[in-house]
């Protein structure tokens, strides 16, 4: 059973198109209203007044998006999904794409997910916001470094196709509530060294305005994403296994904090003295700094190599009659 969970949060005026794209396509919807203003869910309700394959389930406090996911997914598991089907309620991810990604999970059983691409081609600097776009560069990168996905291109794309075992592997109420919540996915994947598949699809923004707000995405990703690296390398380099990568990272990041520590000493001791130190008190600073930034740098390095495998599925465009539509070829 396929079930695709949706959470509704000011998304009165999409969600029946939505709803409606997306099931031809699988076998039941979970519609999670985060104690949205509008009533999203009552819209959804009315527009599909008998439908028994629509369950609309609202939240008396607001939870984030992350929340609302822990829910609806929560439910699809007691439901006896085999596939948990992620997409947002403001009509910017394509649901025609969903068949295709169920596709490639099913023939690829090492996948957890199969998840959405929207910087395949430059296309996409041309239709998303420019700060938008810019963020996403950002927040892309230290996704990157934070998860252990270094194959990753979006890793911010919340357009997921997930296995339903993946939620038994990966504790479900570990997730972050909020905008981290896919993010905080694939920090748990990546932990494990899980694969995941990339499927190209174009990116679509029209009228509706993200509820994500820069100022609080700036104020409070860089903790988490700091939080997901330090557990992954602790989990990776030290728990789980030791390697040539857990010696660099140790040696490099002791070194470095020795260089730092005393080369910040000696600079404050001569600011206050005003008398300069020796060639070699300096080189007893410079010496470890630079030793220990190359260990950092080969551990990254190892990092990157050995790093979890991601699937790249490509997708080309074709016009259907009276509209343009994006299908991924046959893999």
């Amino acid at each position: 059973m396929v079930v695709c969970v949706i959470p509704a949060y000011r998304a009165a005026s999409s969600i029946a198109d939505v709803v409606a794209g997306v099931m031809p396509f699988v076998d039941r919807v979970i519609v999670v209203d985060d104690c949205c203003p509008e009533r999203t869910g009552d819209v959804c309700r009315r527009t599909f007044r008998g439908e028994d394959r629509i369950e609309v389930i609202r939240h008396a406090q607001n939870a984030g998006v992350g929340g609302a996911m822990k829910t609806g997914i929560a439910r699809a598991l007691a439901l006896g999904a085999t596939a948990v089907v992620k997409i947002d309620a403001d009509g910017q991810m394509n649901p025609r794409f969903i068949p295709d990604m169920l596709r490639v999970l099913r023939a690829n059983p090492k996948l957890a997910l199969v998840k959405g691409n929207r910087f395949y081609d430059s296309s996409v600097a041309r239709v998303m916001p420019a700060l938008r776009l810019f963020g996403n560069s950002v927040l892309t990168l230290l996704a990157r470094v934070a998860t252990g996905f270094w194959g990753s291109i979006d890793p911010t794309n919340g357009f997921l196709v997930v296995r339903a075992s993946t939620f038994h592997a990966v504790r479900l109420e570990s997730l972050a509530d909020r905008y981290f919540f896919e993010i905080s996915l694939l920090g748990a994947l990546g932990m494990r060294k899980r694969e995941i598949g990339e499927m190209e699809m174009p990116a679509i923004y029209g009228a509706q305005r993200s509820s994500l707000s820069i100022r609080r995405a700036i104020a409070a990703f860089p903790p988490k994403l700091a939080a997901t690296l330090a557990k992954r390398l602790l989990w990776q380099y030290v728990i789980a296994d030791m390697n040539v990568g857990s010696v660099m990272l140790v040696l490099g990041a002791t070194l470095t904090t020795i260089a730092v520590v005393f080369g910040g000493y000696c600079w404050a001791l001569t600011i206050e003295t005003g008398i300069a130190r020796t060639p070699g008190t300096v080189m007893l600073a410079f010496l470890p700094l630079i030793t220990g930034f190359q260990l950092l740098l080969n551990a990254l390095l190892y990092d990157v190599q050995f790093a979890p495998a991601v699937l790249k599925i490509a997708s080309e465009p074709y016009v259907a009659p009276g509209a343009v539509v994006v299908m991924p070829r046959a893999i």
